[in-house]
């Protein structure tokens, strides 16, 4: 930890350092002004944020107090100090042994219990003293050698809600239909309840069979913690795609697909295509269906980050009518729309015999590939009167050109 002027603090500063400092440190207000009894005159009384300050305040008094009583000169003289001998200094002439993972998280549980130990119902998850010490792995490693452990892999970092929630989205972990009925309704779960300490660890384990299931395709060792890693590493970017500045896109043409994962989960999707024909990965959002208040919630994420709606583009979707609606409430009710030409052969093609459907994909397709329009609206009208012959039932779902 470190004071003014960015100087590390030793135990006894830290055991010592006083609460304003620590508010200006954490950019943190802890009071605030409040006119007296609706008067001119004004008083400091205690922020909202003031409690928590004032825990945070606590915690580090105690832990310099801590240091001290044991022997260490500074939290990082503790946490590096790796010999076993009931967490206080050993004598210099012994060799410590080798620094682990697991001792780090070991001694910040025992002497900080109240700070670091969350085990309930039996299962002992250490999440809070598992992050720092992985934390401190992945930031000074490079400059302090002893920080480079061999077993950061072993910790069980995934017993968080980020890691559960990306699970479950997935299909990984399924909830019981009382447990996913309150999580899904936003209510906070009991720390320490059976059902959180079920759901981190549910996490936790899912991580270990994941990582057990990847090594056997890979033919190699794959840690739990590495899975983790990949992650919240794949959460964090997700959430930094989403939040990006589209406004310096040139943007053409967006097409927009719905993704059905599973029955009752469907990823939607927007990729923008500029002038030269590169693509431009935009947004996704999840929902049940293509329906409206999902396509709406896409597109006022895209408005949002930048796509001026003021600005004509083509539109390219399977033919869904809920996004179509919400493509022009966004972006006006002449935006050019065209169904997506794959859903449309797909979707004719899926109607006719097995016997039809390879000639009308080709006959569809020369049409679209072609740059004489004249012929390419020939092809689709002897197309449409093959099948007026042979599929009646289909011919009206031919793409036909509308004449004046």
């Amino acid at each position: 930890m470190r004071g003014g002027q960015g100087r590390k603090l030793d135990a006894s500063e830290i055991g010592a350092f006083p609460l304003f400092p620590l508010g200006q440190a954490l950019q943190i207000d802890i009071t605030k002004e409040e006119r007296i009894d609706g008067g001119p005159i004004r008083q400091d009384v205690p922020s909202d944020w003031r409690p928590l300050v004032d825990r945070l305040h606590a915690a580090l008094n105690r832990v310099g107090a801590e240091l001290l009583a044991r022997g260490f000169r500074s939290l990082a003289d503790f946490l590096l100090s790796s010999a076993p001998h009931g967490h206080t200094r050993p004598p210099a002439a012994e060799a410590p042994p080798a620094l682990s993972a697991a001792l780090m998280v070991a001694r910040l549980v025992a002497c900080f219990p109240a700070d670091f130990r969350d085990d309930a119902g039996g299962v002992a998850l250490h999440r809070k003293a598992q992050t720092l010490v992985e934390d401190l792995a992945a930031r000074f490693r490079l400059r302090e050698p002893r920080l480079d452990i061999s077993d950061a892999d072993a910790l069980t970092l995934g017993a968080d809600a980020e890691t559960a929630a990306f699970l479950r989205a997935r299909g990984v972990l399924v909830l019981a239909p009382a447990l996913a009925a309150r999580v899904d309704a936003g209510r906070a779960l009991r720390a320490g309840s059976p059902e959180e300490v079920a759901l981190r660890a549910a996490a936790a384990a899912a991580l270990v069979r994941i990582a057990e299931a990847v090594a056997r395709e890979r033919g190699e060792a794959v840690a739990a913690g590495a899975v983790w890693r990949f992650v919240a590493l794949s959460a964090e970017r997700m959430k930094e795609w989403m939040a990006a500045d589209l406004s310096a896109l040139d943007l053409l043409a967006i097409q927009i697909d719905g993704i059905h994962i599973e029955e009752d989960l469907m990823l939607l999707a927007a990729v923008g295509i500029d002038g030269i024909g590169d693509k431009h990965p935009l947004g996704v959002i999840e929902g049940a269906s293509e329906n409206a208040a999902v396509a709406q919630a896409l597109l006022d994420n895209l408005v949002g980050r930048g796509l001026d709606p003021a600005v004509c583009r083509l539109f390219i979707i399977d033919g869904a009518k809920a996004l179509s609606k919400a493509i022009r409430n966004t972006f006006g009710r002449d935006t050019p729309i065209q169904r997506c030409q794959v859903h449309k052969a797909r979707n004719i093609a899926e109607r006719l015999p097995k016997s039809l459907q390879a000639g009308v994909r080709k006959a569809l397709r020369q049409a679209w590939e072609l740059d004489d329009a004249d012929k390419a609206e020939n092809l689709i009208r002897n197309l449409a009167r093959r099948l007026e012959r042979d599929a009646p039932g289909v011919s009206n779902a031919v793409p036909r050109w509308k004449t004046s």
